[in-house]
């Protein structure tokens, strides 16, 4: 997040073992077959990644925003 209060996060998740090609799901969404997640604001996010065979993975991912320093437009 590249100032306070933006929606400037991103999430870039990619998978290892199992068989490709990989799905990726953040919250509970739709599956895509790219791993990124854009225009995120600052919070917690449920990233799913699903295999060829349909393995499932459900890590956790967080977004941080900097802080708000006041005097600053």
């Amino acid at each position: 997040i590249t100032c306070f209060g933006e929606q400037t996060g991103q999430i870039n998740a990619s998978a290892l073992g199992g068989t490709s090609p990989y799905q990726f799901a953040k919250n509970g969404g739709a599956f895509q077959a790219s791993g990124l997640f854009a225009s995120l604001a600052a919070g917690t996010f449920t990233m799913s990644v699903t295999d060829f065979y349909g393995c499932q993975k459900i890590p956790l991912q967080k977004c941080h925003e900097v802080s708000n320093f006041p005097g600053f437009v």
